[in-house]
């Protein structure tokens, strides 16, 4: 049988060991503590090999990280943007009709957020994505940031004084 090498006080990543806590099924585990405060059991072998580092908190930040590229989830700019794809993209969307389903298409760049981004700077404070010709689609060209007020006088529906 192998000597079983003691862990306490030793550190796995985020994890410091505190004491040995018996067994998980037939491996020996001991009971750490992460740096994020939470007490978790662990084998031993997955301390010693590096499978485990956390209690789980590193890999909830590390997928956060990898989901969010550009750091503009959730701001004005970005929800702008994803109302203006979903409008011309889902037939499911309450505004499909005025917009996809009359043929107004998003720019193959702007499908992704950081080309529109770079093109339409960030959504300034009271205004939204505007098409200059209503006919025509999303694109550089035929977009700008503009009021409540100047986008209800750009209507189809609109009558020039």
């Amino acid at each position: 049988m192998s000597q079983l090498i003691p862990l306490e006080g030793k550190m796995f990543g985020n994890l410091t060991v505190l004491k040995r806590c018996g067994n998980i099924g037939v491996h020996t585990a001991y009971t750490c503590k992460c740096s994020c405060g939470n007490i978790k059991n662990i084998r031993a072998a997955s301390l010693k090999r590096g499978d485990t580092k956390s209690c789980g908190c590193l890999r909830k930040i590390m997928m956060a990280r990898k989901q969010m590229k550009h750091g503009m989830y959730n701001t004005p700019t970005y929800r702008s943007w994803s109302s203006m794809i979903a409008r011309c993209t889902n037939p499911m969307h309450h505004q499909w009709k005025d917009y996809g389903g009359r043929g107004i298409k998003v720019c193959e760049e702007w499908t992704i957020f950081e080309n529109f981004f770079s093109d339409m700077g960030e959504r300034p404070k009271g205004k939204s994505i505007d098409r200059i010709d209503n006919d025509k689609g999303y694109n550089s060209k035929n977009c700008k940031w503009s009021t409540r007020t100047e986008q209800n006088r750009n209507k189809r529906n609109s009558k020039g004084i």
